[in-house]
Order: structure tokens, then C-alpha cells, then sequence
């Protein structure tokens, strides 16, 4: 695939995202609370005296989409 194909694609599909809302602000609005479950999660293990660290994995917490 050419340079070229690869801008048409990546300019095609920014488009398509675009026209059905997703944005910076509607992935930031998907992943904040879940970043700060963790936050909350993991203070909360530390608090009980567990040296744990908390993860939350998945699409919604990484804000991505998919068409």
C-alpha cells in the first residue's frame, strides 16, 4: 500500500468517525471515569494495608470504538 492509499484510508475512516460522534472529547468522556475507578480502587486496596495496584482493561475503559 502506497503512501498515498494509506492518507485516503486514514482520511476515509477519520470521516466516518466524525459522522457518527465519536471525537477527543467523546473518548476522553469514556475513559475519565474509569481512570479514576482505578484511582479510587486501588486507594481503597491500599488503605486495607494491600501493597495492589488496580486495572481496569476493555475498550470502554481505553475509550476506543468500534464500527
Amino acid at each position: 500500500m502506497s503512501a498515498n492509499e494509506e492518507e485516503t484510508r486514514f482520511l476515509y475512516l477519520s470521516t466516518v468517525l466524525k459522522d457518527i460522534g465519536v471525537s477527543k472529547g467523546v473518548i476522553l468522556l469514556r475513559r475519565n471515569p474509569h481512570l479514576t475507578e482505578e484511582l479510587l480502587f486501588t486507594a481503597q486496596v491500599r488503605l486495607d494495608g494491600y501493597d495492589n495496584d488496580l486495572f481496569i482493561f476493555g475498550s470502554q475503559s481505553e475509550g476506543t470504538a468500534t464500527i
